[in-house]
């Protein structure tokens, strides 16, 4: 069932790349358009989806709960992810590839290709991008410190207020005492509310698309150091994730969308952010960008073969 689900999800996906990717080859969009549309999601869309996403959530202790283990575990998956990685890449001989083949394997594109591939798989279930959104928190506090750390190596470029001072962030602050109190808010404010938070879906595989239109698609196929970066983010990754969820299961309660959610957020290719910050603190941003779309590319086999195994969750 997964399999077929995700199948199709992926190929729903795919189609709302195709404009983006047509409209740069026939030069109707600028290769650089990416950054505009970017900038949309970040700050329009995607705040949006997170105020969304817990108004249409019901408050209930269980469902805080499993929030906690949300947080829990995106901690534990970032940074310990992070520090096994360091060990996987140490052969790796250039400095600034090693640093950023770490980031490309350990951050996932958990926001702008998790959350169309959530509500792609669960139309009519709110609670995934809940916990994807809760996610994100904790993926943008770790990427202004932890990963700037890995990319640069020195302290004195983590950005504490970044991490703190961001559109997700400053969403949840408004979103949380809605949600608590289960507050009705007036049609009037969700319809354009929800007309927003639906744009996050084909704005990022528009995102997506222009990106791909972008690079020559050769270029993604001849460096190895690709190939080993994306089969740890990829497959790897994922399936240590799915592995210490399920021994977890074995002592304390966790229900099927919490370790679904999860697995599915570490399943996914490797975040942009990556790429920016390999780009702003000069750190190979090159092999950073080809590893993101490579692996992009390579999880549309991917993550349908990997959903076979959420039939045995």
């Amino acid at each position: 069932m997964y399999f077929l689900t995700s199948l199709i999800s992926i190929s729903l996906l795919v189609a709302l790349a195709l404009p983006g990717y047509i409209l740069v080859k026939t030069r109707l969009l600028p290769q650089d358009s990416s950054k505009a549309f970017t900038v949309f999601l970040l700050y329009v869309c995607q705040p949006f989806l997170t105020v969304q996403s817990f108004i249409k959530s019901e408050y209930t202790p269980e469902l805080l709960k499993n929030l906690g283990f949300v947080v829990l575990f995106a901690f534990l998956f970032l940074i310990g992810f992070t520090l096994l990685c360091a060990l996987v890449f140490k052969g790796v001989r250039d400095e600034t590839a090693r640093r950023a083949s770490i980031g490309v394997a350990v951050f996932s594109n958990c926001a702008f290709m998790g959350i169309p591939f959530l509500q792609a798989l669960f139309p009519s279930d709110p609670t995934p991008v809940l916990y994807c959104n809760v996610f994100v928190i904790v993926f943008n506090l770790l990427a202004w410190t932890l990963l700037v750390f890995v990319i640069t190596g020195e302290k004195k470029h983590i950005s504490v207020k970044r991490a703190i001072l961001n559109p997700p962030t400053v969403a949840l602050v408004v979103a949380l005492p809605l949600f608590f109190t289960n507050a009705a808010v007036p049609n009037e404010i969700m319809i354009p509310l929800d007309f927003l938070a639906n744009m996050t879906s084909p704005v990022s595989m528009t995102v997506l698309g222009i990106r791909l239109a972008s690079v020559k698609l050769k270029e993604l196929f001849i460096d190895l150091r690709l190939y080993f970066a994306s089969a740890v983010r990829l497959v790897a990754v994922p399936l240590l994730s799915l592995g210490v969820l399920l021994l977890f299961r074995l002592f304390c309660p966790l229900d099927v969308t919490t370790v679904t959610t999860l697995y599915i957020l570490m399943a996914m290719p490797s975040a942009t952010i990556v790429v920016l910050l390999s780009e702003r603190f000069g750190s190979d941003s090159s092999f950073a960008a080809k590893a993101t779309l490579l692996t992009s590319v390579l999880s549309f086999v991917t993550v349908p073969v990997l959903m076979l195994l959420c039939n045995f969750i």
